[in-house]
């Protein structure tokens, strides 16, 4: 079977995977993991259905493999709203609209990537906090097929403010006590003069 990871808590090593068809889920540890990796939320696995001696009653995904998203859940969409300092946007695909965060892009070379409006994505549906949200998000084109080396140079300069240079006077000491040694300015401050 196949099914998505509803989510995976590594302190525990445990947690759950959806069967999309069926929309059950099925109690997963580490230990019937391929590699006793954990998993990711949201991430795509191939499994079978066991049971597990010791662990109570049930059900529970055995021989799990991480995979990549089958291609009947692998979605095309366009960026139509993306609000860059707080770092989330909507995607739309069809007639649908689905939320994202930039933490859900994918990384490119180890780097998080930026996106704006009218790229060309590919990502599937997944949960978080028990909303709909995109996971996996795969910038596909970049708007106008401008390259992201393109659009970063095309992208307009940030106005940086720079302050007036302030004037300060060339002692900061009062004109009274400006010729005289630190010595003699504390034992007057001591005498009260």
């Amino acid at each position: 079977m196949e099914g998505q990871v509803t989510f995976f808590i590594a302190d525990t090593a445990w947690g759950l995977v959806r069967d999309p068809e069926t929309n059950r889920e099925y109690h997963v540890h580490i230990s019937d993991v391929s590699g006793r990796t954990p998993l990711e939320r949201n991430a795509w696995v191939c499994f079978d259905i066991g049971s597990r001696r010791g662990r109570g009653k049930g059900t529970s995904a055995v021989n799990v493999v991480p995979i990549d998203c089958p291609p009947q859940y692998l979605l095309r969409g366009t960026i139509t709203c993306f609000v860059e300092d707080r770092g989330f946007g909507f995607i739309r695909y069809g007639r649908e609209s689905v939320f994202f965060h930039v933490d859900d892009l994918l990384k490119v070379d180890g780097q998080p990537v930026v996106p704006c409006v009218g790229c060309t994505v590919s990502f599937f549906l997944g949960r978080k906090t028990n909303q709909q949200i995109a996971a996996q998000i795969w910038i596909e084109q970049w708007p106008e097929g401008l390259t992201f080396e393109e659009q970063f140079a095309a992208a307009e300069e940030l106005p940086v403010e720079v302050p007036e240079p302030v004037s300060v006077p060339q002692s900061v000491l009062a004109p009274e006590t400006k010729n005289l040694s630190l010595i003699e300015i504390i034992r007057q401050r001591r005498e009260g003069k």
